[in-house]
Order: structure tokens, then C-alpha cells, then sequence
């Protein structure tokens, strides 16, 4: 390392040791260091539609956001430690970021086979009723019709089943009823049956 690289590190991690005890002036030097880096950094970690939202720009100015705030927790001494330390929140914020736009753009029959509201929704209507439950099989329409139609319970529809000489325990009907629910749900939204 060439005497003037010293000098430099040197002056960066006296900055580092500033900003820890709260100096604005020392921050905003060592962001300026640090920022373009994790913006080219951000362009390649976020995805495409993240990016188009929030914009790599957007990403540094929470980092440095966060940076900024939890500096009381900050435990290394060089200006390394701070880089390195500022792209492992750069990564966190750019997760939660792609989390957020995958949770805005899941489609209704991923997030919601499972939700009794959905199919109760499809089921306001009874003509719409009838041509979804015409595409299921017969034991799979019965499950519907019982558990959304007739309101029984699981415990019920295990005892209705056990008196039809079937024996079938409680999570087994809860799948079906689960496979069910996402077959009327891609029927609905016009998709084939898996």
C-alpha cells in the first residue's frame, strides 16, 4: 500500500470512529465513499420490477437511513467494517423490497387456495356455484358443498364420512378440501386443473 492509500484508510477510520459518536459531517463523507458502490450493487441484487419502483437511488437512501440510526449498534473500527456492514443492510432492504413486490403480485390462486373467504366469494353466486363445482370431481364437490354450502366443520365431515363406511382422518380431508379450493379458485380465474 502506497504511502497516500495509508493516508487515505487512515482518514476514513478516524471518519468511521467519528460517525460512531455521532458526527454528521463524518457520515456524509463516508456515505459519499460508499454510495455509488451500493448503488451498482442494488441494480444487480434487486429485481427488475423492484428496481423500477424504488429505483437504486432509493435503495442507498434507505441504507443510509438505516445506517445512520443504528450506528449505536455498529461494532467494527474500519472503514472495511463499515462497507461491509452497509451492504449487509443494503441486502436485508433489498430482500424485504423483492419480498414486497412478489406478496403485491402473487396471483389470487397461490395466495389465496386456502382462504374459506375466496370460495365463499365465488360461492355468492349460485350459477357460478353450479359450473364450478360441475368441473370438480364428485367426492371433491361434496367436501366444497358440506364445508362452504353447508358450513360443517372438518370433525363433522369426518363423521359424515365414517358413517359412509370411509375411514379418513382429519388432515386427509383438510388436503383434499385444500386441493379442492384451489381447483375452483383456478377455474374461476379460467386456468386449467393441475
Amino acid at each position: 500500500m502506497t504511502h497516500a492509500a495509508a493516508t487515505a484508510e487512515s482518514h476514513l477510520n478516524q471518519l468511521v470512529q467519528d460517525w460512531k459518536r455521532g458526527s454528521r459531517t463524518a457520515f456524509d463523507q463516508l456515505w459519499q465513499n460508499v454510495e455509488c458502490r451500493l448503488q451498482r450493487v442494488a441494480r444487480k441484487l434487486a429485481s427488475p420490477h423492484a428496481i423500477n419502483e424504488e429505483g437504486s437511488l432509493g435503495f442507498s437512501n434507505q441504507v443510509a437511513i438505516v445506517v445512520w440510526r443504528k450506528r449505536s449498534t455498529f461494532h467494527g473500527e474500519t472503514v472495511d467494517d463499515f462497507d461491509n456492514w452497509a451492504f449487509a443492510i443494503l441486502q436485508k432492504v433489498i430482500l424485504k423490497a423483492n419480498c414486497r413486490r412478489r406478496l403485491k403480485t402473487a396471483s389470487i390462486a397461490d395466495d389465496h387456495a386456502a382462504d374459506d373467504a375466496t370460495i365463499s366469494r365465488l360461492f355468492r353466486e349460485r350459477d357460478l356455484a353450479k359450473s364450478l363445482l360441475s368441473k370438480l370431481s364428485s367426492d371433491e364437490a361434496q367436501l366444497i358443498r358440506w364445508f362452504h354450502m353447508e358450513q360443517l366443520s372438518i370433525q363433522e365431515i369426518v363423521g359424515l364420512l365414517e358413517a359412509a363406511k370411509m375411514s379418513v382422518k382429519a388432515n386427509t380431508v383438510c388436503q383434499r378440501l385444500r386441493r379442492a379450493r384451489k381447483h375452483i379458485i383456478g377455474f374461476a380465474l379460467g386456468m386449467d386443473r393441475d
